[in-house]
């Protein structure tokens, strides 16, 4: 650039400008001195490019020449101490595992060593981990003993993980991994609602048991307490003054769990928990009893029955107490109070699941997207240990909190259903 520019200045100050010939002399230097430029801009680039091809290649074949001097070196069975810090598990796999009887198992985990082992075997196909040349994975012993002894206690993480020896973040994963596998590989084979003979078994133990005819289950709601969210707080603040999901359930005559629904705000009323859920819409359908065979009653017509209490609808296949505002006869009153000693059992069936997993009993501090997992989890190891006959504790029902929030549901109730009621009102009238 400084050749040209002297150039131009020299035929400026010779006033050759206008001389046509030397404009042409001028412009075909300017074009040179370009192409010269620019072949030693392009020399330079090539130049710059290939000592850096040359430096990749020197680096490479160093490296390789580390990993080929590597694979000569016998480094036997050594772990790698830098995947994980050490710690001491002394105390699960020494004292829990070889010296623990059935009454430490029973408190700790709130179930027998047999009953733990089972469920440990139906989980393995899906929480189990793969042996690496990294480091040895945490048996599905461990993970299943660490996720129970939470659910069992509502202990911190941080406790946790020293008590097992597994890191804290560890902890969490396998606590949620496990609940989660629990919800979507066991309970849809522990919880689900009886069919064919197995239902007509359940009506007619009610029957037994309670003196009604036609009763397939209870249903019932209760609070499970967390706590504070970020968003949405005055939708989880239910009546009694502390945030919750809430938790619908029906159960059976043996106390166990064919349906589950959770994850609602505690806000809403009972009747608005069983309008959003799966249960309203098999019950709208016609589909929820397998078969649904009737018996005449009175008179009446009776089809397959759940019984709920005052916050519920009276449909013709719900049936509730009825209402205190009204001028009971003596009748009605002996139909509220059997059907109350019977919706009762429900209540018991909730108290026997907070007591065994404390962790619905307490503030629960997860998150809310992990709730419904967590809470489908202890509902589906509350059916296994009543199934298997684990013994169940009294010393766990101290402090349960079975909170509802109890407001009676006002409708005009279809004609049926009404009548469906009378009719189990004369049907006691008449035992």
């Amino acid at each position: 650039m400084e050749n040209m520019n002297s150039l131009l200045a020299k035929y400026i100050f010779e006033d050759k400008v206008a001389d046509t010939d030397y404009l042409l002399t001028i412009a075909s230097e300017f074009i040179e001195i370009y192409h010269r430029r620019v072949a030693r801009q392009e020399s330079e680039r090539r130049q710059r490019l290939w000592r850096y091809l040359h430096y990749r290649r020197e680096s490479v074949l160093s490296m390789g020449i580390l990993l080929q001097a590597a694979r000569g070196l016998d480094y036997g069975n050594k772990e790698r101490s830098c995947w994980a810090l050490p710690r001491n598990r002394d105390w699960w796999e020494n004292m829990v595992l070889k010296e623990w009887n059935d009454e430490f198992w029973l408190t700790n985990f709130r179930m027998t060593r047999a009953t733990f082992m089972a469920v440990a075997e139906q989980l393995r196909p899906f929480i189990e981990k793969e042996v690496t040349s990294m480091r040895t994975p945490i048996t599905v012993e461990h993970r299943l003993a660490i996720t129970l002894w939470r659910l069992a206690t509502n202990i911190e993480y941080m406790s946790l993980s020293k008590l097992f020896g597994v890191g804290r973040s560890t902890v969490c994963c396998i606590v949620h991994e496990t609940c989660r596998a629990i919800e979507k590989h066991l309970m849809p084979k522990i919880i689900r609602f009886p069919e064919n003979r197995e239902l007509l078994n359940t009506v007619d133990e009610f029957n037994t048991k309670c003196g009604f005819p036609q009763v397939a289950g209870l249903v019932d709601c209760t609070h499970i307490s967390i706590k504070t969210p970020k968003d949405s707080l005055e939708d989880y603040l239910n009546q009694n003054e502390f945030h919750s999901v809430v938790l619908q359930a029906v159960v059976d005559h043996r106390g166990m769990f064919i349906d589950t629904d959770v994850g609602q705000p505690g806000s809403l009323l009972e009747a608005n928990v069983f309008s959003l859920s799966s249960l309203h819409r098999s019950l709208s359908r016609g589909t929820l009893f397998n078969p649904n065979p009737t018996q005449l009653i009175e008179g009446e017509t009776v089809p397959l029955l759940l019984f709920g209490t005052s916050a519920y609808p009276l449909l013709p296949n719900l049936m509730k107490c009825y209402s205190d505002d009204e001028q009971m006869t003596e009748d009605q009153k002996h139909f509220n109070l059997q059907l109350s000693s019977t919706h009762a059992n429900i209540q018991s069936v909730f108290g026997r699941l907070k007591g065994r997993w404390q962790i619905l009993n307490k503030t629960n501090h997860n998150q809310l997207n992990s709730i419904n997992s967590l809470v489908h989890a202890c509902c589906t190891l509350h059916n296994i240990c009543e199934s298997n006959g684990d013994p169940f504790q009294p010393a766990w029902l101290s402090g349960i909190d079975n909170s509802t929030s109890r407001n009676e549901h006002c409708e005009c109730p279809l004609p049926e259903a009404s009548k469906t009621r009378h009719a189990l009102t004369e049907f006691l009238k008449n035992q």
